[in-house]
């Protein structure tokens, strides 16, 4: 040994020759000349290294062990394993299902690429004593909007025509979903274009653009492009563009837009004429709370001229009458479960049935896992002397904690396979019930599976602890379970029965409440009655035509009318004529003919 070596070779021998050594303490040592220091570096990274290998080596085998015992326990007790497997796969499958609406529901509009800056413009109204909240504004409010404010972006209106015929050579189509629209549609909207360029395609009048799938209807495999179709009147229309068909999660369904620019409606000047339905676009960073509170500006600068022009009164004189009639922005994204106004594009959800569903989903899975834990414990007579004589060999309580939580991990994986294939063969059906296209679409929804199996193994760990606590002596004389554990297994019972009590009662409740909706009297009789849709097409031959129909023996009676109850009506203000100082009245309304009391 050199001279400034202050470290013998025995004691570092010593130290390295430690099966469980302190490195603290070797580096304690002072190594003066460089060689050694070198030489216990190395040493003691090797050490390392291979302890490392040790223990790395014996988790794998400790692990392989546990899975081959719980393997060997799922196919011993063969009985109970089904059992526990399809209980929790039933409740996981209920949960994932459940979990895939709620998604589909919360996920509406997002496909819009701007959908955080997207709004549309709704409208607030009390009239003579009647409050008015509607999803449509006037005519000019877009434009007026994109110039009075910077803070805006783009804007279009959209305006539905419920049924539109159209002709292209010898077919003939009635169309539902159709829509006039404005040519910066597109820049509010994210509707990606197959054919066609989104910068014109509806810039100019009698041009359309139509979807995918209703280009293939009327067109084949032809290119659709610079096509001509025939609307009812005989107007021709240009197709100037094709998009991708209509995401099932959008607040409305669409087919085909036509240019508002071949309207006349679409230059309406009027301002308390609701009819369209305006979206803007905000700029990054708007306050949406701010351009609500400059509305009331807007509406005294247009509509004010408009109605002293139609009453004789000023805006303010208008006001203080107790009238009122506003605008306000509505996130595109809140407007399928939180906006309920009148004229909606489509019948909407509601945010409290998804409170409601995912609630209903945890308690069906928190069920399936108090089933899970309860029939664990239920088994710790069966597996007492299995612990006891494990911990009297050596077993340690921690060992035995992972070991039952491995059987735990495996049945709910197992658990989750099975919930698997009963979704993706329930589904279509759920689907159907729930009227949506529902998709498991793992990659976009992959949070579901691993939160489950979380909660799967949580429920496996109460058994894991219960079972591992047992103590040896007294389970070799037969004493496993104390009474601390029976009394959180009755609770668990009671509590999982009270759930269970809780659905059902909601279940019949919910039953009971369509029933009523299918049986309750409406006020007039909707038996044997059937409606002619586009009825107006007829014109000035509706009498002709209900003259002919009188014919058949099996017709009793039969009516024109404007509408049909259970849809909302027209809304127009009334006033009786010649008496001086009369009032006006906003009132509903519906034109018929006198057989329509008759026939309804």
């Amino acid at each position: 040994m050199p001279k400034k070596c202050l470290i013998s070779t025995s004691l570092y021998q010593s130290v390295l020759s430690r099966p469980s050594f302190d490195r603290r303490e070797v580096g304690s040592f002072f190594i003066a000349n460089s060689l050694a220091r070198r030489k216990v570096f190395y040493n003691l990274l090797f050490k390392v290294y291979i302890d490392g290998i040790y223990k790395l080596k014996r988790r794998n085998i400790l692990l392989k062990n546990y899975l081959k015992i719980a393997v060997r326990n799922i196919f011993k007790y063969k009985a109970y394993s089904l059992i526990n497997i399809l209980g929790l796969a039933i409740g996981i499958a209920a949960c994932i299902m459940i979990l895939l609406y709620v998604n589909e529901e919360l996920s509406y509009d997002k496909f819009n690429k701007n959908y955080g800056q997207i709004y549309r413009v709704q409208a607030d109204a009390k009239i003579e004593g009647r409050e008015l909240n509607m999803a449509l504004t006037p005519p000019p409010l877009g434009a007026a909007l994109v110039r009075d404010y910077p803070e805006i972006l783009h804007y279009a209106r959209i305006m539905p025509t419920a049924n539109m015929l159209i002709r292209y050579k010898n077919n003939v189509f009635n169309e539902t979903r159709f829509f006039w629209a404005d040519s910066t549609l597109f820049d509010v909207f994210t509707m990606p274009f197959i054919e066609g360029n989104p910068m014109s395609a509806l810039n100019q009048p009698h041009t359309v653009v139509l979807t995918e799938s209703l280009a293939k209807k009327y067109f084949g495999n032809e290119n659709p492009l610079d096509k001509i179709m025939n609307f009812e009147d005989g107007t021709p229309y240009t197709v100037r563009g094709v998009i991708k068909d209509c995401p099932p999660n959008s607040h409305f369904k669409y087919d085909m837009f036509a240019s508002m620019s071949s309207a006349s409606f679409g230059n309406s000047p009027f301002w308390f004429n609701n009819n369209f339905y305006t979206y803007i676009v905000l700029r990054k960073g708007a306050s949406v709370k701010k351009l609500d509170a400059k509305f009331p500006d807007l509406i005294k600068k247009y509509a004010g001229p408009q109605l002293y022009q139609a009453l004789g009164m000023h805006y303010d004189e208008w006001q203080k009458k107790g009238n009122a009639y506003k605008f306000y922005l509505e996130p595109i994204t809140s407007i399928h479960l939180y906006s309920h106004l009148d004229h909606e594009l489509e019948p909407n959800g509601d945010i409290k049935y998804i409170y409601i569903f995912s609630i209903i989903a945890l308690f069906i899975l928190l069920i399936a896992c108090i089933n899970f834990m309860n029939l664990s414990t239920a088994r710790s007579s069966t597996r007492s002397k299995e612990v006891g004589i494990r911990k009297v060999l050596g077993s340690n309580r921690p060992q035995l904690i992972k070991q039952f939580l491995a059987e735990s991990f495996l049945l709910t994986l197992i658990s989750v396979f099975v919930s698997i294939i009963l979704v993706e063969l329930l589904l279509p059906a759920f689907g159907n019930l729930a009227g949506k296209q529902l998709s498991t679409n793992y990659l976009n929804n992959w949070l579901i599976i691993p939160v489950i199996l979380l909660i799967g193994v949580i429920a496996g760990s109460y058994p894991s602890f219960f079972l591992s606590s047992f103590q040896p002596v007294k389970v070799l004389k037969g004493k496993a379970a104390g009474n601390k554990g029976n009394m959180l297994r009755s609770g668990l019972v009671v509590f999982q029965f009270s759930i269970s009590i809780i659905l059902f009662i909601g279940t019949f409740i919910v039953y009971s409440q369509l029933k009523y909706i299918q049986t309750t009297k409406l006020g007039f009789d909707k038996a044997h009655i059937l409606v002619i849709q586009r009825a107006w097409a007829l014109e000035n031959h509706a009498q002709a035509f209900k003259d002919e129909l009188m014919k058949n023996p099996e017709i009793a009676a039969a009516s024109n009318s404007d509408d049909v109850p259970g849809k909302p009506f027209s809304q127009t203000l009334f006033k009786a004529d010649n008496v001086p100082g009369a009032q006006n009245y906003l009132m509903s309304f519906m034109s018929t003919d006198y057989n329509f009391v008759k026939t309804m």
